[in-house]
């Protein structure tokens, strides 16, 4: 359990401390493109991150169309900036 705990602080420290792209682009309210891992496939989403939640450890994201959806960090396989 305890090498589980360890590989998901990884992944955590990973994705949110050195991808600044992330907080950038909230701050700027920039739109990214985020690559996922589902159960069967992967998947391409494009939004605004509105928030982080580090209890849960997923992020809001806010897609093109309006609508939201949760993202875990886990499951983020890429994350890149629309230009």
């Amino acid at each position: 359990m305890d090498n589980l705990i360890i590989k998901l602080n990884e992944v955590n420290n990973y994705l949110l401390e050195n991808n600044p792209l992330i907080y950038e682009a909230m701050e700027y309210n920039w739109p990214l493109t985020f690559e996922y891992r589902t159960k069967n496939n992967n998947e391409t989403i494009i939004g605004t991150t509105v928030f982080i939640d580090y209890q849960k450890g997923e992020l809001r994201i806010q897609k093109i169309n309006g609508h939201f959806q949760c993202l875990s960090f886990i499951s983020i396989k890429k994350v890149s900036r629309n230009r």
